[in-house]
């Protein structure tokens, strides 16, 4: 059974520099926030050898209490003065490198300035800054009027709704002639000179009424000439689709639509319409689709007939139906020595079953597609160096030319990369590896 130790037993010196990583100032900045709001649930240390001591921890999550923390896991060298291995349960802390990581290590660091000899005690509520009255949720922030989005809503009965600007129209007395003669007699007043040439503007119609050519508000009508006021709704445009098949002339089609709308229509609208449904039809046509890929072409040059199956579904007794018509209208297939698929289990289970003389390959270029998919930073855990390194070895790997090289190659990537990235070819990949072709 390990030794339990106090906090005096750790060096002194302890600190961030025990790390063998330099911390990022995202990591800095939430362990000095962890350290201050009391995340720390536990410190427990342990002699795990001569030279060794073992500091595990939890830490909270969040500040609700009621969740399991995490676990993390510190192992110093006094000689070297470094952390030998660090590890949290944390998705980042699989290579230990996290901010939790950091946090009990400036939480051992600070409680040795302060002078302690043993780890104290949880802080009470009453003792830790209070926290009810933080404001957590969505904060309404100003923003830049170049930034904002203003267009019409179309959903005004949705929970959130949004802002809207509303037009209030208080021009209830109807101006007359008599209203006009009277203000161009004042002369000695500013809006003599407006009046003056109110007859012979030039108008234009607007959401808030005709306005004179110029003006700020007749800018409102070049406004329903934006292409997204212009888009048309989900049934009007099912409904310009139907007339297209009908072949209706364009400007009937854009009157219809204006009318019933209200939206600004023009002819560049219709034609977008028209080509949209033609290419529907194009894409459609099965038959000249399968006519431009059923002859392809070989490594020679040459021109080969390729077969072309179409599936609605993947499942086993599909494909066993699909490899019995072939065998059936291809009585040599029984000498298929070569069968490239990809790594669905489904599809090779049955190859195996219905051509058990043939060698069952991977697209080499697939798997390395999948690789790359599949071994990334975050889901792996590690550096952008880690996973560089781990590609070029993967890359050897798939190219291995003989099971010696393969068995090679694996070994350089287990002592090599993260364990969790040998774990994962391990489990998904090394036993199907007869299928690289070697």
């Amino acid at each position: 059974m390990a030794d339990i130790l106090q906090l005096q037993d750790i060096p002194d010196d302890f600190s961030a520099s025990y790390l063998v990583y330099l911390p990022t100032l995202r990591q800095k900045q939430r362990a000095t926030a962890f350290v201050k709001d009391s995340y720390v649930k536990s410190v427990s240390i342990f002699r795990a050898g001569n030279e060794r001591i073992a500091i595990k921890s939890n830490v909270y999550r969040s500040q609700r209490k009621s969740e399991n923390p995490h676990t993390i896991n510190l192992d110093v060298n006094e000689t070297t003065r470094k952390l030998e291995d660090a590890h949290c349960s944390c998705k980042a802390g699989i290579s230990g490198k996290c901010a939790h990581v950091l946090t009990v290590v400036m939480m051992i660091e600070q409680w040795k300035i302060l002078g302690y000899k043993a780890v104290p005690s949880q802080p009470s509520s009453t003792s830790l800054p209070q926290q009810w009255d933080k404001p957590r949720g969505p904060k309404i922030k100003a923003e830049p009027v170049s930034q904002m989005i203003i267009s019409r809503p179309m959903n005004l009965t949705r929970k959130r709704k949004p802002v809207i600007a509303t037009f209030i129209d208080n021009r209830n007395i109807e101006v007359c002639d008599e209203d006009i003669i009277h203000l161009k007699q004042l002369k000695l007043s500013p809006i003599s000179y407006l009046v003056e040439e109110l007859g012979s503007s030039t108008t234009l119609d607007t959401p808030v009424g005709p306005q004179l050519l110029g003006s700020p508000l007749s800018y409102h009508g070049l406004f329903e000439m934006l292409p997204r006021e212009r888009r048309l709704p989900e049934e009007e445009l099912k409904e310009a689709e139907k007339l297209v098949s009908l072949q209706v002339n364009n400007k009937l089609m854009r009157d219809h639509l204006q009318d019933k709308t209200g939206k600004k229509v023009i002819l560049k609208d219709i034609s977008n319409i028209i080509s949209k449904v033609n290419a529907s039809k194009k894409s459609d046509n099965i038959e000249s689709l399968v006519s431009k890929l059923k002859k392809t072409e070989d490594s020679l040059g040459q021109s080969e007939v390729a077969a072309i199956c179409l599936l609605n579904s993947e499942e086993k007794p599909v494909l066993q139906h699909l490899i019995k018509c072939f065998q059936k209208h291809n009585p040599d297939s029984s000498g298929i020595k070569v069968i490239m698929a990809d790594k669905d289990i489904v599809e090779r289970d049955v190859f195996k079953e219905e051509f058990p003389d043939a060698s069952l390959l991977i697209c080499k270029f697939h798997v390395l597609r999948t690789f790359n998919r599949e071994i990334t930073t975050e889901k792996m855990g590690i550096s952008s160096a880690q996973r560089y390194v781990a590609l070029e070895l993967i890359q050897k790997l798939v190219h291995s030319s003989s099971e010696e090289d393969y068995n090679a190659n694996l070994k350089l990537i287990e002592t090599t990369c993260p364990r969790q990235i040998f774990n994962y070819i391990d489990t998904n990949w090394h036993n199907i590896y007869a299928m690289n072709g070697f």
